[in-house]
């Protein structure tokens, strides 16, 4: 037998019923209620807790948060712990001072220097020497020394040489080196390759020298053929300087003291000088500062 329309009616009335009780179980279910205003809507939307959620809240992690819309209905949310504080790097330049090398080294080996150093103290000075030190005339010169100039104290070491040249307009170019503090004792640095390329977006270039950690003041650069070298006019010194960047900056709530309530601390000898502060809830804090009137002074507990 099909159900009647009284019926259809009757049930439909309780189920309407059952709904609006429920809602309003819901509704009264809520300790405290706020209203939220957004000023600018959007997909998503970004809103500053309020300190009130946290003393309202009953539940660890504000498990019985609810936000509803103004038909009453629950808006998906999630609650946003506070980012930590990002590095940031920032490079820094300054000149290098170079020094050609001889086309070639000397029977033994060495490379003959075209600077003189003197060390006074924890200074250095350096100088150039004569011009036989130099190439000759039309030869090309087989490296640099590189100066990368004193390094005051507290500042951080060189990561790396950025190398300059002013031609050819494509070339590759193997090269190692080492490092020296005084000149006169010389540890291997590495190897790497210079490039230069033509391209239909613009000319591609890799310049960087890499420097390893611990590297001394002076760079001494040898090319692996001289002929395919850059005509190299200058070098950059690249350090770089680290910063921590507070992305989400805690919010500042200021409490006035009041009394200390009845049984919240055991009674002795320091109640009646204690400082009793109600948050309102347990809040993430991060730093408590206290305002003390002037003339206040604070001394330990003997």
């Amino acid at each position: 037998m099909l159900p009647t329309e009284r019926h259809l009616a009757s049930g439909l009335l309780c189920a309407l019923l059952c709904i609006t009780a429920q809602a309003r179980a819901e509704e009264l279910a809520f300790r405290f209620q706020a209203p939220i205003s957004i000023e600018k809507t959007a997909a998503f939307v970004q809103l500053p807790l309020p300190a009130s959620a946290y003393g309202r809240s009953q539940q660890t992690g504000l498990q019985d948060l609810r936000i509803v819309d103004a038909r009453g209905e629950r808006v998906p949310f999630a609650v946003l712990a506070p980012r930590a504080a990002a590095v940031q790097s920032a490079e820094q330049l300054r000149d290098a001072v170079l020094y050609p090398l001889p086309a070639r080294p000397a029977l033994d080996g060495r490379w003959a220097s075209p600077v003189e150093v003197t060390v006074q103290g924890e200074r250095i000075s350096v100088k150039r020497v004569g011009s036989a030190a130099l190439p000759a005339a039309g030869a090309r010169s087989g490296g640099w020394l590189i100066d990368l100039g004193e390094r005051p104290r507290g500042d951080p070491p060189p990561r790396s040489l950025r190398l300059q040249w002013s031609g050819p307009a494509e070339f590759s170019a193997a090269y190692r080196f080492e490092t020296s503090d005084d000149l006169r004792g010389w540890r291997p640095g590495g190897g790497g390759q210079l490039l230069a390329l033509t391209a239909a977006s613009g000319p591609l270039t890799q310049p960087t020298v890499v420097l390893p950690a611990g590297a001394g003041r002076f760079v001494r650069l040898v090319w692996d053929d001289a002929m395919s070298a850059p005509a190299v006019n200058g070098a950059k010194v690249v350090t770089a300087t680290q910063s921590s960047v507070t992305l989400d900056p805690p919010t500042e709530l200021v409490f006035a003291a009041s009394a200390v309530p009845a049984g919240k601390i055991a009674p002795d000898e320091a109640t009646p000088r204690a400082l009793h502060y109600d948050l309102g809830g347990t809040l993430p804090l991060v730093q408590v500062d206290l305002q003390l009137a002037p003339g206040t002074r604070v001394a330990p507990r003997s």
